[in-house]
């Protein structure tokens, strides 16, 4: 009937996404936290605090939640307790939500850099080359990771990290991609839709 079952006010701002279970709302808050609520009731299940803001949205595989910070960490919390299982530093911020796939999560970072990472231990599998300042979430297809940088897209191999191409659109980029089996759709702030071979 629309009528809240429950509700929480936080000291921050919630820029992030939320990420539900059917137990459990996991997301971050710009003062630094990563929480875990139980979603029958609003109530703390836990609460993490990194160093900075976390403006990224979570993803959760096999029993983590990731996430990464303004204090330039990449963070793996145990989904159940939110116990640190391995960290990973970066060279700045992290606003860029990750992706998931395959046992491997993927997100860009502010120093440019796109980073694959093994779920299960934070191993790097691959980093890119610096490219511009990176916040928007990379999207994962079957065989290609697309990653957008202000107003250019990039696409890069999922195992290997081999840039793919590269194309730059003339405007900001307002959308996150789709990919398919044979193109890459995406929207430019200017009004401009693109279909990508």
């Amino acid at each position: 009937d629309g009528r809240p079952r429950w509700s929480r006010r936080f000291e921050g701002r919630i820029h992030s996404t939320a990420y539900a279970t059917d137990d459990r709302v996991y997301f971050g808050c710009s003062d630094g936290g990563v929480y875990a609520l139980e979603a029958a009731t609003g109530v703390d299940a836990w609460h993490y605090q990194t160093g900075e803001g976390v403006t990224a949205s979570p993803a959760l595989m096999d029993g983590l939640v990731l996430v990464g910070s303004e204090d330039y960490v990449f963070y793996a919390l145990d989904a159940k307790s939110g116990a640190v299982r391995w960290k990973f530093p970066t060279g700045l911020g992290l606003a860029s939500s990750p992706a998931v796939t395959g046992g491997k999560v993927y997100f860009g970072g502010k120093d440019g850099h796109v980073y694959a990472l093994t779920v299960a231990d934070g191993r790097e599998v691959w980093k890119s080359p610096s490219i511009r300042q990176i916040t928007a979430a990379p999207v994962a297809g079957a065989s290609l990771l697309c990653v957008q940088a202000y107003g250019t897209t990039q696409a890069y191999d999922l195992n290997t990290g081999a840039r793919l191409w590269s194309a730059s659109l003339g405007g900001s980029l307002g959308s996150t991609p789709i990919i398919t089996d044979d193109s890459v759709y995406l929207a430019t702030y200017p009004g401009v839709i693109y279909a990508l071979r």
